[in-house]
């Protein structure tokens, strides 16, 4: 409380300020702390007393002075605002001659004194306890609670349903008359009494449903007999800080102040008063617009109640259609507005007096006006209800007793039995409709929506059918015929009978229009945890009974001493016959199971009811309620002497003013004795009405419009479509992404291959030997097609070169006879395919019909000058295909023939007889000797089966080599003998090597029996290469290892357990011994994302249980919440790892030993994985809420989302949430661009459209402004993101600036090379003060091609070297345009494009020099990072620097040695600079056939031999040695252990195709499975 006071009291000194500032007289400014907000309680302003006379200088005002024309009706029809006298002038004092009311003299009328106006919220009324009384507090309890669990749950759970008491304690017939004449006048005021004191009827929020199931017999409210129907019904809104204990239990709130302050009028705010005000002479606004004096339309859409009107369903209005009032309720029904209406004009009838009293003194300001009339106008209202309308309700013996003076011990607050059962006694007054009638005593027919005299029409406005359309009758007729019909007409009798309207026809939600109220009163009392009715009873000292028989017949002794019954209901009499009450006992005995202590207070109370009123039990509720109310109001307006709010010539003056002078002040009503209204117009005097005669009789339900029926609505109506269409098109949209993905791959490739073509085509240009015919070669449909150049002659030789003229085949026709020409003579007509005997065919395709014309031509001389016959056929294209026979078709013809002339190896054991199979092979003649030309065709043979070519010099040497080691120098043909002698030294190898075919039968022969026995040189290449060339055996210059010189390392062999369990334990265990520290920050972050979900989802599933969205959506609210929270951590996570610059400095420090910074991008891809399950959770259940949403109801779904707003008459449909707030659209946005992020990211968009994917990734930044937005829109909850943000996301900006202050540095490059292999060499300048390890990576943008596109790329260059050097092959339209840009054909005399740099950056292969042993492993462009690497160690080894690597193992796997020229020359230099033998390079030749491991030991034995005469490959020109197939990484990697048996770790660093990593990692694993060296594997994938 003390926090509201200072609040009030800062805004008060504010407020006080600006008013002194601008000159404004402080003079009768209220000062209630609640209506002004002033400082204190017991603060006071000067105010004038209420002048009553006329002032010395006051002025006659003429009729056209506008101070004279008020709007307001006169007492007669023929007189304005101001009255005449009796000489015809107009009186300043406003009120007719003679009068009602007569003021007060006073001669003190201008002297001025203090007076504290009432507020507005009721606090501060009590100084002693200032929240006593406030609105918004909770309901009082004079009875204890009786909930079920003691706390909140409703009570009476074992009850019986309300439904069937109303249905056996409300039913009977209506139309019987008040039996003390009771008019429908009192029963309306009546609820206007109770508006100006209590409102609880606001739902609880969240919604709490407490439904009622309706009865299957139910004759309104289940016509279709359902089994499980229920009506809804919303528990009432109550203190949040209660209901946690018995001791604490729940208590419901009084939205408006318990005192009558004048709340129906003025609202119970300042800042609802001041809307409605005109500020203009203390008046409240009034519609000019309308014919009659009402208040101003709510064109400011104050909150007023607007719930659909029954009659009008499904239909829902606009709450600006209403009037504006103090009462948001006012609106229910047009008797209850005709109240609204009489006190508005009432205030403004008494502004206008005091204006016009007043008209000269300029302290009378608007404010003073205004707060004088509201003053007056709460007087009266007092005075009124408590003296005038309580008794004729009570009756006059229940009448409170005389006013005794202020007591503020006492709490006016309302109790929750006088809100939940005693003033519902009304009730049974209320009748099924009102009649309307004029000063002629004309009652008027009335249509249901209308009050025309139409004929056919009925006698009165039906009661149900005017809920909540109630101007439509007052606009005809203004509020006099209402006012004169209530008084008019008598109102139902005092029994527990309730009319139709109320109990079945009562007003509800679109979502069931129709309700029975009295099931509704039974079910909101124990909605407030009411007690039984008899309990109460005996709360009260009144008499309770145990059993029906004793209740029924239970009697009282009354003033006379005569015994009379207690319940009159129950027995004949006037208000029963006697059938009727033997029927109603058996009703509620039946209905409560012959238990009186299952009746509810309300039905209870209700049957107490006599002829005068309420019985003992309401009336003791009522009376108590009533009385605290008068004595515990600081401003009631006898407490004047205290309150100094009147003097006693006033309070005088309020006592003799009744609701009659009200009336007739303010309409045009006449004098009773002209048709009028009656002195008293609660109760009707037959005898003294002049209407009599003209009076219908008591209101029948037979003469009034039928009520209409019940109906139901399905809020999820018209959202449909919007559904349907929001959540397809989302999923379409992920389709199309990868429809695009696909698109942009596809025209990705055509677009590189039409580039490769533009490329190819330029060569052609520059080539000036005019020999050369440009041409596609079609090589098979598997193989599909390269262009080529094709060269005729010199001599007999077509040479097939590639684009850069480097020969691909040269075809000898010297001992062609003819050739065959193929040619296409459809549409394609630009194929030909040339023919010739031995050979595969040749199929060329040239660019256009011209040119292939041109070669056709060109060859056919050719052939003509070569003396070859040829002939040409003409064909469809593709009978050229099917009758093509390929280089496939003849290595697989050749395979045939290997199979079948091959097939003794299988029982041919000696060397001897293989290497006569070989001779014999390739000795054509069959005479026993093989040319030296047939040897050399032997070996070219070989080579082109295993698609690499020598030059012809090269194969000469290596054939010179041979002879010259075995003698045959000088012989140009060799016998067989002599072929031995070739191949003396490697009978072993010929010994154990055989046809490998694959699936064809031939086995691999095992030396079964052999202890130790040596595999094939090739096999023993694939396991081990270490034990295939010894170290040993090679000169520190160039010797080659001798076949006698392998190494041979005696070694325990592996003993692998057969137990697969025990081999999967080994391989668990290994695994966590090698990557304990990922699997200890994996799991932890895995640990802590799951509490993150968990949090949130125990949150709403316990903690917030009983919420509104919980109730609604159930547990999906639970997911979607956690995964939201998921979602905010992970995208807040993903930042971490995205801070290249931080890992990267991180690395370098003392944390690598606990964080493995290398798993960053396998981290991020973690995180993103998660932060996608989150993303797919929070969608699919917010598809799931979000239904759910689109079913609720208007007014639940304003409480749940309080800062959307919506008018009361729009139903907030599914496009509404999803697409009209901030949460939704910015939902739905997000959602596609994690669509698009994610479907680019995928391993196919990396490899195809990288641009793409770069594009898209850079998203991120419009996707973390979206979840910001999408949080902000605070639908559910606060945003919290920024928590989880605002770490990730500074350490990330700081990042970036870093990389930004790089990146903008031009860098300029030194040196640019186009090399082979589509490659492109850049040696640019190294920034100052940068410095990096062999292995990091940096990016780079082309100054050429955008200055915001970075590529990553692995520096080849070695940390000790002056300058940078990246090696980047053309893969991609980016690296192609790169290789363009930087191709000295294009430079020319132009300096080379500047480079931006960003970087470097760190990953796995750098820590290389952190393991005794190391393995490098690169797969075709995987080398790059491994060049870096190598000149490092060598120069850290030439310079004798200590670190911890003593041997590096290099394996380059690729399809080709001539793929990467580029590496074989840094190899090489690493070759001549490793002095101390620190790197063994071992070169994997893939391309090579391997089916044939007998050829493919030829070649091997040539090698050898190459070897030995030059010291380096044959196939590469290096020392290191080659292999030719695919290398077996197991056997390689055990042969480790054994060549170094004291390492306990051994490092395997891999780049390349995932295949290739995958390969060496399944390896890594195997062993791990074993005792020996643990193989710690790290890898990078392209």
């Amino acid at each position: 409380m003390t926090t509201r006071a200072e609040i009030r009291l800062a805004f008060c000194v504010v407020l006080a300020i600006l008013v002194t500032a601008s000159g404004q007289a402080v003079t009768g400014i209220a000062t209630t702390p609640s209506a002004t907000t002033t400082a204190t309680p017991t603060a006071t302003t000067i105010a004038a007393t209420t002048a009553t006379t006329p002032s010395a200088n006051s002025t006659t005002l003429s009729p056209s002075d506008p101070r004279a024309q008020t709007g307001i009706g006169a007492c007669t029809p023929s007189q304005d605002a101001y009255f005449t006298d009796e000489n015809g002038r107009y009186r300043q004092d406003g009120f007719r001659p003679g009068g009602c009311w007569q003021l007060p003299l006073s001669e003190n009328i201008s002297r001025l004194r203090e007076v504290e106006y009432e507020g507005y919220d009721g606090w501060y009324n009590n100084v002693a306890h200032p929240e006593l009384g406030g609105a918004d507090s909770a309901l009082i309890r004079i009875l204890p609670p009786a909930y079920s669990d003691g706390s909140y749950h409703p009570s009476g759970q074992d009850r019986p349903n309300p439904f069937k008491i109303s249905e056996a304690v409300f039913r009977g017939e209506t139309g019987f008359q008040s039996s003390n004449s009771k008019t429908a006048l009192l029963v309306f005021f009546g609820q206007q009494v109770v508006e100006e004191i209590l409102d609880a009827q606001a739902p609880g929020c969240p919604p709490e449903y407490f439904n009622i199931p309706v009865p299957v017999d139910h004759p309104h409210l289940n016509p279709n007999n359902f089994s499980s129907f229920e009506m809804p019904l919303l528990r009432s809104r109550y203190d949040m800080r209660t209901g946690f204990s018995p001791n604490n239990p729940r208590q419901q709130l009084n939205e408006i102040t318990p005192y009558m302050d004048g709340g129906l009028t003025y609202g119970v705010t300042k800042a609802w008063a001041d809307s409605l005000r005109e500020f203009e002479g203390g008046r409240l606004a009034r519609d000019t617009s309308e014919s009659i004096n009402v208040p101003v339309r709510n064109t400011i859409r104050l909150p007023m109640a607007n719930p659909p009107p029954p009659r009008d369903h499904p239909q829902l209005k606009n709450v600006n259609r209403f009037w504006r009032l103090g009462n948001p309720r006012g609106d229910e029904n047009p008797f209850l507005l005709t109240f609204g209406v009489l006190w508005f004009r009432w205030h403004n009838y008494l502004a206008h007096q005091f204006q016009a009293r007043h008209v000269d003194e300029p302290e009378w300001t608007d404010e003073r006006i205004f707060n004088e009339a509201r003053k007056w106008v709460i007087a009266t209202h007092q005075h009124v209800v408590m003296y005038e309308w309580l008794p004729s309700w009570l009756g006059p013996e229940n009448s409170l007793d005389p006013y005794t003076g202020y007591h503020a011990e006492l709490d006016p607050g309302i109790s929750a039995v006088f809100q939940s059962a005693a003033m519902r006694f009304g009730h049974t007054l209320v009748p099924p409709g009102v009649y309307r009638r004029n000063s002629n005593c004309e009652f008027r027919v009335t249509t249901m929506k209308t009050g025309t005299q139409d004929a056919s029409g009925h006698k009165g406005l039906r009661t149900c059918n005017t809920f909540w359309n109630p101007q439509e009758s007052i606009r005809e007729n203004d509020i006099d015929e209402l006012l004169l019909g209530m008084a008019s007409q008598v109102t139902e009798r005092e029994d527990n009978i309730i009319t139709p309207d109320l109990r079945g026809f009562v007003f509800g939600g679109l979502e069931f229009n129709r309700r029975d109220l009295m099931a509704v009163n039974i079910q909101r009392g124990r909605d407030h945890g009411l007690t039984d009715y008899m309990s109460a009873r005996r709360h009260f000292n009144l008499p309770a009974w145990d059993n029906f028989e004793d209740y029924f017949n239970a009697t009282y002794l009354d003033d006379n001493g005569v015994e009379v019954p207690r319940f009159p209901l129950f027995h004949a009499g006037p208000q029963r016959n006697l059938s009727e009450a033997l029927e109603l006992r058996q009703r509620v005995e039946d209905v409560f199971d012959g238990r009186t202590d299952q009746m509810d207070i309300w039905p209870g109370g209700m049957l107490e009811t006599r002829e005068t009123g309420p019985g003992e039990l309401f009336t003791y509720i009522i009376r108590d309620q009533f009385k605290r109310i008068r004595d515990g109001d600081r401003f009631w307006y006898e407490n004047y002497r205290l309150n100094g709010q009147f003097t006693e010539e006033e309070v005088d003056v309020i006592r003799n003013i009744t609701l009659r002078d009200i009336i007739m002040s303010v309409t045009q009503i006449p004098d009773e004795l002209i048709g009028g209204l009656q002195a008293d117009p609660f109760r009707y005097n037959t005898a003294s009405d002049p209407c009599a005669a003209s009076y219908p009789g008591q209101m029948q339900e037979s003469g009034l419009a039928a009520c209409t029926s019940l109906q139901q609505f399905d809020f999820f109506s018209g959202s449909e479509i919007s559904y349907a269409l929001t959540f397809l098109a989302v999923g379409l949209f992920g389709v199309g992404c990868v429809m695009m993905l696909v698109f942009l791959a596809k025209r990705k490739e055509r677009r590189v291959a039409e580039q490769r073509k533009m490329v190819q085509a330029s060569l052609r240009k520059k080539k000036s030997d005019d020999s050369l015919i440009p041409c596609t070669e079609w090589q098979g449909h598997r193989e599909g097609e390269r262009t080529v150049q094709v060269r005729l002659g010199p001599g007999k030789v077509i040479t097939i070169l590639n684009e850069r003229g480097k020969t691909q085949r040269t075809i000898d026709m010297s001992r062609v006879q003819s050739v065959m020409l193929l040619v296409a003579a459809d549409q394609h007509q630009k194929m030909v395919a040339i023919k010739i005997a031995r050979e595969y065919d040749q199929i060329l395709k040239l660019p256009n019909v011209a040119m292939r014309t041109d070669f056709i031509g060109r060859l056919e001389s050719f052939l003509g000058e070569t003396g070859i016959g040829r002939e040409r056929r003409e064909m469809k294209q593709e009978q050229i295909f099917k009758m093509a026979f390929t280089k496939l078709d003849r290595q697989l013809q050749l395979e045939k023939f290997f199979r079948v002339a091959f097939a003794q190896v299988k029982t041919t054991r000696s060397p001897e007889a293989k290497a006569k199979l070989l001779f014999d092979m390739y000795d054509i003649s069959q005479d026993g000797h093989m040319s030296r030309e047939e040897f050399r065709n032997m070996l070219r043979s070989f080579m082109e089966l295993a698609n690499e070519k020598l030059a012809n010099a090269e194969i000469d040497q290596v054939i010179d080599s041979m002879f010259k080691s075995s003698g045959l120098t000088e012989k140009q043909a060799i016998t067989f003998d002599d072929f031995q002698k070739l191949l003396s030294g490697h009978q072993d190898v010929l010994n154990y090597a055989t046809l490998n075919f694959e699936g064809a039968g031939v086995d691999m022969p095992k030396a079964a029996g052999r202890e130790g026995a040596r595999d094939n040189a090739t096999t023993r290449a694939r396991k081990t290469i270490i034990r295939a060339y010894s170290k040993e055996g090679r000169s520190k210059s160039t010797a080659a290892p001798s076949a006698s010189s392998q190494l041979k390392v005696e070694t325990q062999k592996q003993k692998f357990e057969k137990n697969r369990v025990q081999n999967r334990i080994n391989a668990f265990v290994r695994f966590v011994e090698n990557h304990r520290m990922h699997i200890f920050w994996f799991s932890l972050y895995t640990l802590v994302t799951i509490g993150v979900f968990a949090e949130r989802a125990y949150y709403y599933s316990v903690e917030r249980e009983h919420a509104g969205l919980r109730r609604i959506a159930g547990y999906g609210v639970t997911i979607t919440r956690g995964a939201a929270s998921g979602m905010m951590f992970t995208y807040s996570c993903l930042l971490v790892t995205m801070s290249r610059n931080t890992i990267t400095f991180f690395r370098e420090t003392f944390l690598h030993r606990f964080i493995p910074f290398d798993s960053a991008i396998a981290m991020h891809k973690y995180i993103a994985f998660w932060a996608l399950l989150f993303t797919v959770f929070h969608v699919i259940g917010h598809a799931i809420n979000f239904y759910h949403i689109s079913t609720q109801t208007a007014n639940d779904l304003t409480c749940l989302f309080r800062n959307f707003f919506h008018a009361t008459h729009e139903l907030p449909k599914f496009h509404y949430w999803c697409w009209g707030t901030i949460t939704g659209f910015s939902g739905v946005l997000v959602t596609l661009v994690v669509i698009l992020i994610y479907t680019f990211a995928i391993q196919y968009s990396r490899r195809h459209v990288f641009k793409w994917f770069w594009a898209t990734h850079n998203l991120y930044v419009v996707m973390y402004i979206l979840m910001f937005i999408h949080g902000a829109g605070r639908l559910v909850q606060n945003g919290f993101f920024f928590y989880f943000f605002l770490g990730p996301g500074i350490l990330f900006t700081l990042d970036r600036l870093v990389s930004i202050s790089r990146k903008k540095i031009e860098i300029a490059v030194i040196k640019a090379e186009i090399l082979p292999s589509d490659v492109t060499a850049l040696t640019f300048k190294r920034p100052q003060n940068f410095e990096y390890r062999s292995g990091q990576w940096v990016r780079i943008a082309c100054v050429t091609q955008g200055r915001n596109e970075y590529h990553p790329f692995t520096l080849t260059s070695s940390p000790h070297e002056e300058h940078l050097t990246l090696h980047i092959r053309a893969v991609g339209p980016w690296t192609i345009n790169l290789r363009s840009t930087y191709d000295p054909n294009v430079i020319r005399e132009h300096s080379y494009p500047k480079l931006y740099l960003d970087g470097p950056y760190g990953e796995g292969h750098q820590d290389w020099y952190k393991f005794e042993v190391a393995v490098l492993v690169g797969g075709g462009i995987g080398v790059t990072p491994f060049a870096s690497i190598l000149k490092d160690l060598v120069s850290r080894s030439s310079v004798s620097t200590n670190f911890a690597c003593k041997k590096v193992y290099f394996l380059w796997v690729t399809r080709t040695q001539k793929q990467f020229e580029w590496m074989t020359d840094i190899i090489q230099d690493v070759e001549n600079n490793d002095t101390r033998g620190l790197v063994s390079t071992h070169i994997f030749i893939t391309q090579f056939y391997q089916k044939f491991d007998l050829r493919t030991t030829m070649l091997y034995v040539c090698e050898s031999h190459f070897q030995k005469i030059s010291g380096r490959s044959l196939f590469t020109g290096l020392k290191s040695i080659t292999h030719f197939g695919r290398p077996q990484f197991a056997s390689f990697l055990n042969s480790l252990q054994d060549e170094h048996p004291e390492v306990a770790k051994i490092g395997v660093f891999s780049c390349g195709p995932p295949l290739m990593t995958s390969s060496v990692d399944n390896a890594c694993a195997e062993l791990n499975t074993q005792d020996g060296a643990a193989f710690l594997h790290h890898f990078e994938n392209f």
